[in-house]
C-alpha cells in the first residue's frame, strides 16, 4: 500500500507545484514586461555639430543638457560639457564646453592635421551619479561646400523683389547686418551719383528714410519696408527695394583686431546672444556673448578668409538671425542683409539612443514574454495530458479487477513525469531572464 502511495503523492506534488509555478511565473513575467514599458529617460544630451570638417581648422560646437521633471519646463543645468575627437578608441582632441546664461555650452574643437578621413565627436555629461554621453561621426574634405545664396524667409506679408531698373545699377547693403524694427537702420548706397537728384522713400506709415551721401538711414515701424529710388523726370524710377525687417534681430557691426573678433552693439537688450562664426562656408566657432557692455571682445579667432559672423537672441531663433561679412567692403556686404542665414545642422541627441536601445530592450522582453507564456501553456498541457492519462490507466485497471501486471506506468506516463519537472526548471528560468533583463542588469 504505501508502495503505490508514494508514486501517487510525488505526482500529486509535481502537479501542485506546475499549479502554482505557472501562474505565479506568468504573473512576474507581466509584472516585468509593464514595468519596463516606460524607459523613465530623464537625460538629454544634444550636441550640435557640422557633419564634415577640415583638418587643421576648427569645427563649432554647440550643446544642451536637458534634465525631465515633474515641473512641464525641462530644467537646463549648467554643467560643463566635455567633447572628445575620437579616431577609434584613441582622443585625438579634447576640450571642456563650459555652461553659459542662456543654458547652452558652445566652443569650437581643432581638427589636427594628421586625422583620418572620418572621426567621431563624443560629448559626455556627468550628473546626479550617471555619465551621459552622445556621438557624431564628422567627415574631413579639404573642399569648400557648395553654398547657394538664397533670399531671406520672411513671413507671408513680406517679400523682397528688385523691380524695374534703368539708368544707373543700384546696390543695397545693410552696415549693421540688417534692419530691426525700432532702431535705426543703415544702408549704404552702390552706384548711387551724387550728382542727380535722388529721391527716396520709405513705404508709407511704415518707415522713415532719409539720405546722407551715399548712405541711407531709415526707420522702419512695421514688419516690413520698402525703400525706393528715383531720379530725374527720364528716369523717375530707378529700383525699388523690399526690405525684410528681422524681428528680434540684433543690429551689430563686426571688425577684427589682432586676428580677434570684436562686436560694436548698440542694443542694450537683449543681455546674451549666441554668435556662430562661418569662415568659407564652414562653421568655425560657436560662443554665447554678453552684450551689456555695447563694444564687446570675445576671444574669438578669426581666420584670414571671408568670414560671416552670425547673431542672434537665443540659440534656436534662426530667423531673427543678423549678419555681418568679414572683411566688412561694400562689395561684400551689397544685399548680404537680403540673404538668408546659415543654419545649423541637425542636433543629435542622447534620448533618441537611449529610445533606440529601451525599444530594442522591449523587443527582446516581448519575445521573452511570448516564450514564456507559450512554454508556461506547454506545461498545463502537459500536466493535463498525464492526468488524463493516468486517470485512464486508473480506469483500466478497475474494469481489469485490479490486475497486478498493469500496475506499472505506461511508458509515455512516466516520460511525462520526467518532462514536467524539465519544464518547470526551464520556466522558471526564463521568468528570471525577464526579470534580470527589466532592470537592467543585462
Amino acid at each position: 500500500m504505501s508502495s503505490t502511495s508514494r508514486p501517487i503523492s510525488s505526482r500529486l506534488s509535481v502537479e501542485r507545484i506546475a499549479y502554482g509555478v505557472v501562474p505565479l511565473g506568468i504573473a512576474l513575467v507581466a509584472i516585468a514586461y509593464l514595468s519596463a514599458g516606460d524607459p523613465g529617460i530623464r537625460f538629454d544630451l544634444q550636441l550640435t555639430a557640422p557633419e564634415v570638417g577640415r583638418r587643421g581648422h576648427s569645427i563649432g560646437l554647440r550643446s544642451f543638457f536637458v534634465v525631465s521633471s515633474e515641473r512641464p519646463e525641462p530644467e537646463f543645468p549648467a554643467v560643463p560639457v566635455r567633447v572628445s575627437l575620437l579616431s577609434g578608441s584613441e582622443p585625438m582632441a579634447t576640450t571642456t564646453l563650459e555652461p553659459s546664461a542662456s543654458g547652452d555650452v558652445a566652443g569650437a574643437i581643432v581638427i589636427p592635421p594628421s586625422a583620418p578621413a572620418s572621426v567621431r565627436l563624443r560629448a559626455e555629461v556627468a550628473y546626479d551619479g550617471e555619465n551621459i554621453a552622445i556621438e557624431r561621426s564628422v567627415r574631413l574634405d579639404d573642399a569648400p561646400p557648395n553654398l547657394v545664396a538664397t533670399p531671406r524667409r520672411t513671413s507671408p506679408l513680406q517679400r523682397f523683389r528688385v523691380l524695374e531698373r534703368t539708368g544707373t545699377s543700384l546696390d543695397l547693403a545693410f552696415v549693421n547686418g540688417g534692419c530691426v524694427p525700432g532702431a535705426p537702420c543703415e544702408m549704404s548706397i552702390e552706384g548711387a551719383d551724387d550728382e542727380l537728384d535722388w529721391i527716396i522713400s520709405g513705404e508709407p506709415g511704415f518707415a522713415r528714410i532719409e539720405r546722407v551721401g551715399n548712405r541711407l538711414r531709415g526707420d522702419f515701424l512695421g514688419p516690413e519696408g520698402e525703400v525706393r529710388f528715383a531720379g530725374p523726370a527720364e528716369e523717375r524710377r530707378l529700383a525699388r527695394f523690399r526690405v525684410p525687417v528681422i524681428q528680434r534681430g540684433i543690429p551689430f557691426r563686426a571688425s577684427v583686431r589682432e586676428a580677434k573678433l570684436m562686436l560694436d552693439v548698440e542694443l542694450m537688450e537683449p543681455t546674451h546672444a549666441s554668435l556662430d562664426l562661418f569662415c568659407e562656408g564652414r562653421w568655425i566657432y560657436a560662443a554665447t556673448v554678453n552684450l551689456r557692455d555695447g563694444t564687446n571682445h570675445p576671444d574669438i579667432p578669426v581666420p584670414e578668409q571671408q568670414c560671416r559672423v552670425q547673431l542672434r537672441p537665443d540659440p534656436f531663433s534662426l530667423e531673427s538671425a543678423t549678419s555681418f561679412l568679414l572683411p566688412p567692403t561694400m562689395e561684400t556686404q551689397a544685399l548680404h542683409g537680403l540673404e538668408d542665414p546659415i543654419a545649423l545642422p541637425m542636433a543629435v541627441r542622447s534620448r533618441d539612443l537611449a529610445e533606440i536601445q529601451a525599444e530594442r530592450k522591449q523587443r527582446r522582453l516581448r519575445w521573452l514574454l511570448a516564450m514564456s507564456l507559450a512554454l508556461g501553456a506547454l506545461i498545463v498541457v502537459v500536466v493535463l495530458a498525464r492526468r488524463g492519462i493516468r486517470a485512464s490507466s486508473e480506469a483500466q485497471k478497475i474494469m481489469d479487477g485490479f490486475d497486478a501486471d498493469r500496475a506499472v506506468p505506461s511508458t509515455l506516463l512516466s516520460a511525462l513525469g520526467v518532462l514536467v519537472p524539465i519544464l518547470l526548471v526551464l520556466f522558471v528560468f526564463l521568468a528570471a531572464a525577464i526579470l534580470l533583463l527589466s532592470k537592467g542588469l543585462f
